[in-house]
């Protein structure tokens, strides 16, 4: 399954959940999407959303069956902690140019009763942040109102009561929202089953789950971490798919088709930044695919066949125990089967 993540900090990504047969509803699914991309969080800091266009339409029970759902409207909301005395109310972000929202919404915690601007403002402060590092606008370009439950839209104000409170708007000019609509596009136009994706998201920066203790202020602080590669690359590069699966439920074959490119994979964008210029004579990035060792059958059993290009005729041969027969095609080069891609850097 292939699901929207929208963060409390405002951040937001599509997601590719493994699944076996087992699982039949939200509740399975936010299980196992718990265990592969969120450990630290519980169930109860999920929240399953009917979306469309990214406007709110319903909450879906976590009993609900994922055969009466569609997978492009599904998604998931990160919760703040909250108690017995406070509620959740969603934060939506408004274009009047389209009539509806720019963004998904975020999920805020607030008091039940005798909720003030005070309870929310360093959830906003956050919300803030995203949304300005991204456009790079001025804080004052966010206006702020909140919605009663009478549907009646009002100013938000630092120093006043929010009584019968359901939601808080965040509205931005269009030349804002044409900037963030930019980042929203590359965020979310990206196809999850391709390697480059994958890629993307290994080498994504993301937060630490626990306070960091900083060597500078000596202080515990909020921090993240991020991988990258540093030059001189390597001459061979060898890309294993995880194929298999172990959990406390199942241990399964993930046979999903992952797309790749048998020239110019180019790795530039997830070098280290700031290396002044160190080895100037070995720049290139890009490298060639030359090798795929496939695996068919199960964890159980299976069998394993090689691709491998010759690089005297440049034809694609497959290598299948003592049988060796050319490949007429580049394109059954790219198969579910895919285990092991080898690749060579250019020159």
């Amino acid at each position: 399954k292939t699901i929207l993540y929208v963060k409390v900090d405002g951040e937001y990504r599509r997601v590719s959940i493994l699944i076996n047969t087992s699982v039949i509803n939200i509740s399975n699914l936010i299980d196992c999407f718990l265990i592969q991309h969120e450990p630290t969080l519980i169930a109860e800091e999920i929240l399953s959303i009917k979306l469309v266009n990214n406007n709110f339409k319903e909450s879906y029970n976590i009993w609900k069956s994922l055969n009466e759902i569609r997978e492009e409207e599904l998604a998931f909301l990160q919760c703040p902690k909250k108690t017995l005395n406070e509620k959740y109310i969603l934060c939506e972000f408004f274009d009047f140019s389209i009539n509806g929202s720019f963004r998904p919404p975020t999920v805020l915690v607030c008091p039940t009763q005798n909720c003030s601007y005070i309870h929310l403002s360093d959830q906003i402060d956050q919300i803030h942040g995203h949304l300005c590092s991204v456009t790079n606008a001025p804080i004052s370009a966010c206006h702020l109102y909140w919605i009663d439950s009478y549907d009646k839209r009002y100013k938000l104000k630092t120093n006043e009561k929010l009584p019968y409170l359901t939601r808080i708007t965040i509205e931005m000019s269009a030349e804002w929202i044409d900037i963030y609509k930019v980042y929203d596009n590359i965020n979310n136009s990206r196809d999850n089953s391709a390697l480059t994706s994958l890629l993307a998201d290994f080498f994504h920066e993301e937060p630490l789950d626990d306070d960091y203790h900083c060597l500078i202020c000596s202080k515990l602080t909020k921090a993240r971490q991020k991988s990258s590669l540093c030059l001189p690359l390597p001459q061979i590069l060898i890309i294993q798919l995880k194929r298999f699966t172990y959990d406390i439920h199942s241990n399964d074959k993930i046979d999903t088709h992952i797309s790749f490119p048998l020239y110019e994979l180019d790795l530039k964008e997830y070098l280290v930044k700031n290396t002044n210029n160190q080895h100037k004579n070995d720049l290139s990035t890009k490298y060639n695919l030359v090798s795929v060792s496939n695996h068919t059958g199960s964890l159980i059993s299976g069998h394993y066949i090689t691709y491998a290009k010759n690089v005297q005729d440049g034809n694609w041969y497959q290598f299948d125990d003592k049988v060796v027969k050319k490949l007429n095609n580049d394109n059954d080069i790219v198969t579910k089967n895919a285990y092991l891609l080898v690749y060579v850097r250019t020159t």
